[in-house]
């Protein structure tokens, strides 16, 4: 079993208001990618080409990697659009409840 030791210099505890914080950008953005389906719009070029050259696939847990627009850019492939749990109705939730 590994074992490691945090400390806090300062103030800790919870984080700052807001309103003083400094604003940052995300340096990494995520895309979910469908089966035989490209990108969706506002993606970068490069991430077009990562599937046209077959490094991104929309397989399901499928990853791909690339740099652009000065962010990390990383494709998850979520399998085929028919058998997205949000793409298909969802069903047996009222037989699931217990009944007296």
């Amino acid at each position: 079993m590994l074992a490691m030791q945090v400390s806090c210099s300062g103030e800790c505890g919870s984080p700052p208001p807001l309103s003083q914080r400094a604003i940052q950008t995300p340096d990494t953005v995520v895309r979910g990618l469908f089966d035989n389906e490209q990108p969706s719009a506002g993606a970068p070029a490069e991430l077009g080409k990562l599937v046209e050259a077959g490094e991104a696939k929309g397989s399901f847990k499928a990853l791909a990697l690339t740099h652009a627009e000065g962010k990390r850019w990383l494709t998850v492939g979520l399998g085929a659009r028919k058998d997205s749990p949000r793409a298909r109705p969802r069903r047996g939730r009222r037989g699931s409840r217990a009944r007296p």
